[in-house]
């Protein structure tokens, strides 16, 4: 199991190190507007636009629709850690928390974090089909309705992690005082 969770943990870290790293790389030094999550939440007309200026904008000789495409290869693996990831933290913050409320709250996490994760699949996937071969005479297709429910139930999900995580900071030191 500790394996298990080694190979989460880094695959969360290493994907997140390349993808912010990419883009900070991108914008900070080549000086190119570059922000890939705003696809997932544009409008038909919107992700248009930002795919033509994309196709039209080279960074060392490669378009930034071919950066776009990595970015959204390597969230393949994103997923895979901060899903673990979300698993892991409710887990043990479950297992120090005696609000049966809470202990529900976290342990709904579990099939919220595998949501969130298949949801992000099919943003992925949709992303990736209106990137292939653009700009191809196959229609666009928006990921605006998948995205804005994993980002809802995202900020759901970190809401209960984030409050927990105080709560049981707060128990401890209260302990502590006593």
């Amino acid at each position: 199991m500790k394996i298990l969770h080694i190979f989460l943990w880094t695959c969360f870290a290493t994907s997140f190190i390349f993808l912010a790293g990419q883009e900070i790389h991108i914008v900070c030094f080549d000086h190119v507007c570059y922000h890939p999550v705003i696809l997932e939440l544009a409008d038909y007309h919107k992700l248009s636009s930002i795919l033509s200026n994309w196709n039209d904008t080279y960074v060392h000789a490669k378009s930034l629709i071919h950066y776009a495409r990595i970015n959204t290869r390597v969230d393949f693996i994103f997923i895979l850690g901060y899903t673990g990831a979300i698993i892991m933290t409710s887990y043990n913050l479950m297992q120090g928390e005696k609000n049966p409320k809470w202990n529900n709250l976290l342990r709904l996490c579990f099939p919220l974090a595998v949501l969130i994760g298949l949801l992000d699949i099919v943003e992925n996937i949709i992303l990736l089909y209106d990137m292939h071969d653009y700009p191809g005479d196959h229609g666009l297709i928006i990921s605006l309705p998948v995205s804005a429910i994993k980002w809802l139930l995202t900020l759901f999900v970190l809401a209960i992690i984030i409050i927990a995580a105080f709560r049981r900071l707060r128990f401890a030191s209260t302990k502590k005082l006593n």
